[in-house]
């Protein structure tokens, strides 16, 4: 099967398009028009838009599964962040009820890289934006969770008798 020349769309000022969808909407339009009223013409017409869309991601660098195959500075940001860093931001998501989460630094660590990497990966450059818009009301409902579970230690605490 011969291959097919598809140029990638440009994807604003950022350059080349990571954006899947507009990846393969660029690499079927490309292809000739072909009748689906044949079994054969149908089968070498899905063939072919496999074999472009596969060809128009790698020139676009990203994997048959849309991850990056470079590793640009904010994938390496988030890959490269230690648990010390990671894992208070976990603590917030478990006690404000919104994930759960072993207490094994490795889990915490684990959930929140991939929670940044998806970031990174669905907003580029401005992941940290949207991160820090997303953990504000983490951090105020884990704090608010903190202070009712303390009251109710406080509470039950003030009705038992001193041993």
């Amino acid at each position: 099967m011969a291959t097919t020349d598809v140029s990638v769309p440009a994807f604003g000022d950022a350059g080349l398009s990571t954006d899947i969808p507009t990846i393969v909407a660029a690499a079927v339009m490309a292809l000739p028009f072909a009748s689906y009223d044949n079994p054969d013409i149908a089968a070498e017409r899905h063939g072919k838009i496999q074999e472009v869309v596969l060809q128009a991601l790698a020139s676009a660098g990203v994997s048959a599964r849309g991850f990056p195959l470079t590793l640009t500075p904010d994938l390496l940001d988030v890959l490269g962040m230690p648990n010390f860093r990671a894992c208070p931001m976990a603590h917030a998501f478990r006690e404000a009820g919104r994930a759960e989460i072993k207490r094994r630094s490795e889990d915490e660590q684990a959930f929140v890289l991939h929670w940044l990497t998806t970031l990174v990966l669905e907003h580029g450059a401005d992941w940290r934006r949207v991160a820090g818009e997303t953990m504000q009301p983490v951090i105020e409902e884990a704090k608010a969770a903190i202070a009712a579970r303390d009251a109710e230690r406080a509470a039950k605490d003030a009705g038992r008798p001193e041993p």
